[in-house]
């Protein structure tokens, strides 16, 4: 949660130098341009495509347990999540996250705390993002796109196709092979 609101779609990214928000996430917030504090950030994208924020925002923010303040740098671009989560958030609160096993975790008063990742994050009409066909169902994949018997894209997702090489240690056993 953040800001009160419920927002789904916060991606984890510890090769992130900054944490960032789109506008449009600022905006279902019901906070607006003249809530940001001037910033003259430019945030390079991996692609080496560059955009300046438009402001930064500290806003409280809700994961399972977990209640902190976050600094993000605001973006208007269209992305496939609604904030970013990076290394200052992580290391500033001592989060150490699995892409593999999509969780988080960290420690608090001496306890070891654990937040699962959502498997879904994504709703059938958003297939459109890139993102979304690592997530989405072929079923549902197909029902949307209207088409009838579409199969995934083999080597994409759940560990799954012949590009998997734990899929192929698997059935080495049961082959003989």
């Amino acid at each position: 949660m953040i800001e009160r609101e419920r927002i789904s779609r916060i991606l984890i990214d510890p090769g992130s130098s900054v944490n960032l928000m789109s506008f449009r996430t600022l905006k279902r917030l019901a906070l607006d341009i003249p809530n940001l504090s001037p910033e003259n950030v430019v945030i390079q994208g991996f692609n080496q495509n560059s955009q300046t924020a438009l402001g930064s925002i500290i806003l409280p923010l809700r994961l399972g347990s977990l209640e902190t303040e976050v600094q993000f740098d605001v973006i208007n671009a269209d992305t496939s999540y609604r904030a970013l989560l990076g290394r200052p958030w992580l290391h500033e609160h001592f989060v150490v996250p699995s892409t593999l096993h999509q969780c988080m975790k960290y420690t608090r008063d001496g306890e070891e705390k654990r937040i699962d990742g959502d498997i879904k994050p994504f709703a059938v009409h958003e297939i459109g993002y890139s993102d979304a066909r690592y997530f989405i169902d072929a079923s549902a994949a197909a029902q949307s796109s209207g088409s009838r018997g579409a199969t995934p894209i083999r080597g994409r997702g759940r560990g799954r196709g012949r590009n998997n090489p734990r899929a192929a240690q698997r059935g080495k056993g049961k082959t003989g092979a």
